[in-house]
């Protein structure tokens, strides 16, 4: 599965494909997690690539997603040209309007995952909201190592801050929640 996650430095992109690439690994497939970013260390465009495969990964880039997740609004133009017909295009529909990404794919899945996460809990978890959702498209992973992959990856936060723990958790149950 060749997964594209696009959003602004400091929504966490980076974070969610190391956790899916760490996820996938600990199931024991193969995956591969590139780092894509300008210079900038907030506010600029962050890309990632991540394919997780029962077979070797030859080549870490790719021409075209299964799975593409959109975060911000400038973010959705870089990507653009990663959509095929057969995309499947989460979006953070908070920061993104709905007549944009539909122009773009015929499969579209909107989440309000900004607006729930300052209602229900906090906004620096927003995109474990989009993690949850993205669980039921990545059939490659699943709940336990999430979970376990969240816990290796973030630990050191959890460590200073054990609310943070439970906080990502709750996140990541709600984006579940939205694809039952």
């Amino acid at each position: 599965m060749k997964i594209l996650i696009a959003g602004e430095g400091g929504q966490g992109v980076q974070t969610i494909a190391k956790i899916l690439s760490t996820a996938a690994y600990f199931k024991g497939k193969e995956s591969l997690f590139v780092p894509n970013f300008g210079v900038e260390q907030r506010g600029g465009v962050s890309i990632a690539f991540v394919q997780i495969n029962n077979q070797p990964i030859p080549y870490p880039k790719f021409a075209q997603a299964d799975l593409l997740v959109v975060l911000s609004q400038r973010s959705v133009k870089r990507v653009s040209s990663y959509i095929g017909k057969d995309t499947l295009v989460i979006f953070n529909s908070s920061l993104i309007h709905n007549q944009l990404v539909n122009r773009l794919t015929a499969q579209p899945i909107p989440v309000e995952a900004t607006t729930l996460a300052i209602k229900k809990l906090d906004y620096r978890v927003f995109n474990m909201i989009i993690l949850g959702v993205m669980l039921s498209q990545v059939p490659e992973i699943d709940l336990k190592n999430i979970k376990k992959a969240i816990n290796y990856q973030l630990g050191y936060k959890f460590k200073k801050n054990p609310e943070l723990r439970k906080l990502n958790l709750k996140a990541l149950e709600i984006g579940r929640k939205l694809t039952k």
